[in-house]
């Protein structure tokens, strides 16, 4: 679909900080994302893995089973 996000993408706060980075593929989140802080500074990195949060500041994410 042409309106799926591809590639890096960035975001930026009111103020022009830079507050989100990473990478789209195939449509979903993938590879390494960071968070910023209003001071510019790594608040907190999330790993995905084809759309699936696979890790949290190098700790991987417990799965949780469903009922």
């Amino acid at each position: 679909s042409y309106d799926e996000p591809v590639g890096v993408h960035k975001a930026w706060s009111s103020k022009g900080t830079l507050i989100t980075w990473g990478k789209y593929k195939n449509g979903v989140k993938h590879g390494k994302w960071k968070y910023f802080t209003d001071d510019g500074e790594i608040d907190r990195l999330y790993k995905y893995k084809n759309g699936t949060l696979t890790k949290v500041d190098g700790r991987k994410v417990q799965k949780t089973k469903q009922s």
